[in-house]
Formats: structure tokens, sequence, C-alpha cells
């Protein structure tokens, strides 16, 4: 039982320290990534350290066998081999990432059952080991104990080879194609790791400098990231790359991309000309002037940003976002008819394109507030209406009873008038 502990105990210091080891190598060396603790729960330093912890407090629980702090040994056995799997776990968030823990989790977990239920026993309870006879319980003895060694011995192969599989998981392979280095940046953009997408995009670009997708693709997760200067280099690249704009995303112009990290930085004479540049170059792509008129919208240009909106609208007359948008900015211009109009458009599409009761009931109540604003408060208890059968309460349910009273109010007033 003291063997098994401590052979545990020791096995998870030593793959612990070897993590350790492995994650300040890689911090500081350029030729082993960092990507592979992308999507972690815990960065591998911290989880080589609880390693330690837990490999300790099973030592300490070997150490503690022959004492008269039997179950306390028992404990610090079974918690450090139960807790390094899920140490193990949140460190690859992923299932197979508990096999790295499977030599040291299996020795101190065996260890600490057996000193709970004792080799006497256990013993006892087994075929062989509990005949009269010598010779067979002999026997027993050989069986079990070359089972039990087996066990030890696939159990300690089977772990060190899972840990070795993680410390070269990461390592690049540089026989590896561009489209190989392409697909694991977008799984690592999949799982959140923008970092490791870099990583894996700056290795498709190593291998093939005009890859296009890697450099588009690696500028927007810097951009995602903060990193505005870097995403606008990499824009560049993709600009000098492709002039013509036919061969890569001709679907989201790249020029759009960097207006927004020329914006971010504040160059807003720099991004307005890169706008202006996307929707010449793609006069089609609605992405580009939905993001016109988005910064012209925040430039206060309503005019001008109404003339895009427009435009999308006429290349998808069905687009929600732009019809939005258009509302908006017609609504800080104050023509409250064609107002009416783009609510009764938005309210056409919510039906036509029903996902959200709660929001096809906001369209509704949208409109009944630019009646209500207009004093037509019998067309705006209609809207108030349509909108509470659709979605009962929220606000249509108040801007209802205030359009009653007012409604009130102005009878009592006209009446008072005519007499």
């Amino acid at each position: 039982m003291m063997l098994l502990g401590l052979l545990g105990g020791l096995a998870a210091i030593l793959m612990g320290s070897g993590i350790v080891l492995y994650s300040v190598i890689s911090a500081a060396s350029s030729h082993i990534p960092r990507e592979w603790i992308g999507g972690s729960l815990l960065s591998p330093e911290i989880g080589g350290l609880l390693y330690i912890v837990l490999g300790s407090m099973g030592v300490l629980g070997a150490l503690l066998i022959y004492t008269r702090y039997l179950r306390v040994s028992a404990a610090l056995l079974l918690a450090s081999g139960i807790l390094g799997f899920l140490v193990s776990y949140a460190c690859s968030s992923r299932i197979m990432g508990v096999l790295n823990w499977i030599a040291p989790g299996i020795l101190l977990i065996l260890a600490g059952i057996l000193t709970l239920i004792t080799p006497e026993k256990l013993g006892s309870s087994l075929p062989l080991l509990k005949s009269d006879r010598q010779i067979v319980r002999r026997v027993g003895y050989a069986v079990f104990g070359i089972l039990l060694l087996y066990i030890l011995w696939t159990t300690l192969m089977f772990g060190i080879l899972s840990f070795l599989g993680t410390l070269t998981f990461s390592v690049p392979d540089h026989e590896t194609s561009t489209e190989d280095a392409l697909t694991e940046g977008s799984v690592a953009e999949s799982m959140g790791a923008l970092e490791g997408a870099i990583g894996a995009y700056d290795r498709a670009i190593a291998l093939n400098a005009s890859c296009v997708e890697a450099w588009y693709k690696k500028g927007i997760d810097l951009g995602s990231l903060g990193h505005y200067e870097e995403a606008i280099k990499c824009y560049d690249k993709v600009i000098k790359l492709n002039k013509s704009f036919t061969d890569a995303y001709p679907h989201i112009n790249v020029l759009s991309l960097k207006g927004g990290a020329l914006l971010a930085l504040n160059r807003t004479d720099e991004a307005s000309l890169c706008y202006e540049q996307a929707v010449e170059l793609n006069p089609k792509d609605e992405a580009s002037w939905t993001a016109r008129g988005s910064f012209l919208y925040k430039q206060g240009k309503y005019t001008e940003a109404l003339q895009c909106y427009d435009t999308v609208i006429e290349l998808d007359p069905d687009d929600k976002e732009a019809w939005t948008s258009r509302c908006d900015i017609i609504d800080k211009q104050g023509n409250y008819d064609e107002l009416l109009k783009c609510y009764d458009k938005l309210i056409e599409l919510d039906q036509k394109y029903y996902e959200s009761p709660r929001d096809y009931a906001y369209r509704w109540t949208e409109k009944g507030n630019v009646l209500f604003n207009q004093s037509k408060y019998n067309e705006a208890i209609r809207c108030y209406d349509n909108a509470i059968q659709i979605y009962p309460g929220g606000e249509a349910q108040r801007k209802k009873e205030e359009a009653i009273l007012a409604l009130f109010k102005t009878n009592i007033s006209n009446g008072a008038r005519r007499q």
C-alpha cells in the first residue's frame, strides 16, 4: 500500500514538474508555440503546480499508512487520486485529457482503497488465497501478484505515453500543409482561442506567404483582440495580394474591415476613404454598404447614411438590419409618415421570418409610439392591442393605458370646446 501510494505521488510530482518546465520553455521559445493551451480552463503552469500539490498529498498519505491516522491516510490518497482527474480535464478541456492522470491516479486510488479495506480483508475474500492448503495459497499469491504487476506496468506505460503525447501535441509539424494550418486555425477560432488561431495562421503564412485566407483571418482575429495596427497590416497584405477582390471573400470587402480598424484608432479620414473605396470596388456588396452606412451614422451624416441603407435595401429588400437602421435615421429626422412605412415593412418581415414573439410585439409597440406622438391615439391603441396579443404584458400594456387616458382627456377637451 505504501509503495503504491509513493509511486503514485512521485509520478504526479514528476509529471507536474515536467509540465511546468515545458510551459516555461514554451513561453520563452519561439520554436514551441503556446497554442496548446487554447481553450483550457486552467493554464498548464497552474495545472502542473496542482499536480505537484496532489502528488505531495499522495506521498503524505502513503507515509501515514502505518500510523494511527489510517483514515486520514486513505482520505489523502483517494482525494489526491480523484481530484487529479478533474485537474487533468481542466488543463485540456477535453475528455481525453484525463488520460494524462491515469497512472498516478490509479496508483493513488488503489492505495487508498487498500488502506481502507486492508490487504488481509481483501485476501480473505479472493479465491485461492482463502484455501486451507498452503500450495494453493502460494499459487494464488503468484497469480494475483503477476496480475497486479501487469496492471501497474500497463497503467504506468499508458500514463507515460499520454503525458508525452500532451507535450508533443503542440510541436509544429514542418511538413504540415497550408490547408492543415488553416483548418487548425478555424478549429481554434470555434473554441474561442483566438491567439491559438493566429499562431496557426502564422504557420500557414510561413508555408505560403501568398495565402490570402490566412492573412485575412489573422487580421480579423487580431482586430477582435484589439490589436488594430497589426490587423491593418494584415488587411493591407490581403489588398496587395488580391487587388481585384474577385478571388477572396467578395461577400465581405476587406476594405470595410480595414476601415473599422482605422475607426477604432480614431483615424476617421482614413476610415472614410476605406469605406468609400469598398463600395466603389464592390458596389453590390451589402456588407460594405452597411459598414459605410454605420460609419456615416456615427459621424452624424444621416442623409448620406440613409442613402447607404437604401442601397442595401435595393440589393436585398428583406434586409431587416437595413430597415431597422433606416427607422433610426428617419426617426431622428422627424419624418413620421415615412417612419410608419418603415415599421410596416419591419412588421411584415417579422411576420415573414418569425423568430421571437417578443421582437414581433416590439415592432407593433414602436409603431404605436410613433402614432401616440402624433396624437393618433385610436390607431396607437390598435397597435398596442396587436402587441399585447402577440406578447402579453410588457411596455405595450403600459403604453395602451397612457393612450386611453390621453384619448379620454382629448375627448373631454373637444367636448368642452363644442359647448
